[in-house]
């Protein structure tokens, strides 16, 4: 299992008991956040597996999670986010409180804004680096091959040149 997916696992479990021991709006808030991680973590695994980025997994020897995995604890964190709030709606709610959900709400997106921009950056440099290489590369085996050729032709002229001053006249 992918270690990512671990740790939503034990964020979900989380939630989910503190959701289902209490009621109390401090923990509701502390639930939201598990929530939003929850389904922060999917929306970067199923990112992840979109573009690609089989070189950072083999890097860090860690094992890539499948993307209905993803999805799946996208879709997860959502509905505690959705159980929270269901639980939450029972209690009073103020103004102070409605802008706080609002910066709240404009944080999240902004990280997950942020942290989809780094990504494609990543993919996109990767990419680049791949295709650099690759000519580089190419470029390498026919200067090779060229240098090869020239070592054979400088060493069969010298051959000529030692069987011409051998061969009686």
């Amino acid at each position: 299992m992918a270690p990512n997916t671990a740790l939503r696992f034990v964020l979900f479990g989380a939630g989910l008991a503190v959701t289902l021991a209490t009621s109390r709006q401090q923990w509701n808030d502390w639930v939201r956040k598990l929530a939003i991680s929850v389904a922060a973590i999917g929306l970067l695994g199923v990112i992840g597996y979109a573009v690609q980025l089989e070189y950072r997994y083999a890097w860090s020897g860690v094992v890539r999670m499948a993307a209905h995995t993803g999805v799946a604890m996208v879709i997860v964190g959502f509905g505690l986010w959705k159980l929270a709030a269901q639980r939450a709606g029972f209690l009073p709610v103020s103004d102070g409180e409605e802008v706080a959900a609002l910066y709240r709400a404009a944080t999240v997106l902004m990280l997950v804004i942020g942290a989809s921009a780094g990504i494609a950056g990543f993919a996109f440099l990767q990419s680049q680096m791949e295709a650099e290489l690759h000519e580089h590369m190419q470029q390498m085996a026919i200067d090779r091959a060229t240098l090869f050729e020239q070592i054979i032709q400088h060493r069969s002229g010298r051959a000529k040149l030692a069987s011409e001053d051998a061969a009686p006249a």
